[in-house]
C-alpha cells in the first residue's frame, strides 16, 4: 500500500536546531504512519503444512415443521422456497444458478412428501424438456439436492458428499429426461 504524506508546518523554521526537531518529528510520524499501514495490509501467514482447514461457514437452518405445513401448496400460495433458512441455503448451493432453477419451477406441482423426503418439481413455461428442475430436501441428513436441466443439459448439484435417494417422481422425471436425449 503507498501513501503520499505531506507534512506541512505553519511556521518557519528559525534554526537549524528547530528545523532537525521538526524533521525528525514528521519522519517519526512517518514511520509510525508506515508502520501502521504495514500492519493493516499484511497478508495473513499460510497456514502450517497439514493444518487442519478452517471449518466452513454454518449452514442456515431450514424451518422443517413450516416445511412440513407447506407439504400439498404450491409455491405461488405459501412461497415456501422463500422461507429464510431454506432460501440462504439455495442460494448458497446453487450461486449463480439460483435464478435459473426459480425460473424452471415457473409451472410446478405443489410441495410433497415421500419417505421423509420433501420436493418440488417443475419446468419453465412452454419449455418443458429443455428447462426443468427439482429441489429434494431431507430432514434426516439435513441436506438439499438440486436437478437442473439448462439449455438441455442436466446436472446435479447437491450440500455434501452424502446424496440421499431421489422422490420417486423425480427419479421418472430424470428418467423421461434421459430418453430425450
Amino acid at each position: 500500500m503507498m501513501f503520499h504524506v505531506k507534512l506541512t508546518s505553519g511556521r518557519r523554521a528559525e534554526s537549524a536546531g528547530s528545523y532537525q526537531k521538526m524533521s525528525c518529528r514528521a519522519l517519526g510520524t512517518l514511520a509510525l504512519v508506515a508502520a501502521l499501514a504495514a500492519c493493516q495490509s499484511a497478508p495473513a501467514p499460510a497456514p502450517a503444512a497439514g493444518a487442519a482447514a478452517a471449518a466452513p461457514a454454518a449452514r442456515a437452518s431450514i424451518d422443517w415443521a413450516a416445511l412440513q405445513r407447506a407439504v400439498g401448496s404450491y409455491e405461488a400460495q405459501s412461497h415456501f422456497l422463500q422461507a429464510p433458512g431454506l432460501n440462504a441455503r439455495l442460494r448458497a448451493l446453487l450461486g449463480p444458478r439460483y435464478h435459473t432453477v426459480m425460473h424452471n419451477l415457473q409451472v410446478s406441482g405443489p410441495l410433497l412428501v415421500e419417505d421423509g423426503t420433501y420436493y418440488v418439481s417443475g419446468n419453465r413455461a412452454h419449455m418443458g424438456g429443455i428447462e426443468s428442475a427439482a429441489i429434494a430436501l431431507q430432514p434426516a441428513s439435513d441436506a438439499v439436492r438440486v436437478w437442473l436441466v439448462h439449455e438441455g443439459r442436466e446436472q446435479v448439484i447437491e450440500e455434501g458428499r452424502n446424496a440421499f435417494a431421489w422422490p420417486q417422481p423425480v427419479q421418472t422425471m430424470i428418467r423421461n429426461q434421459a430418453q430425450l436425449r
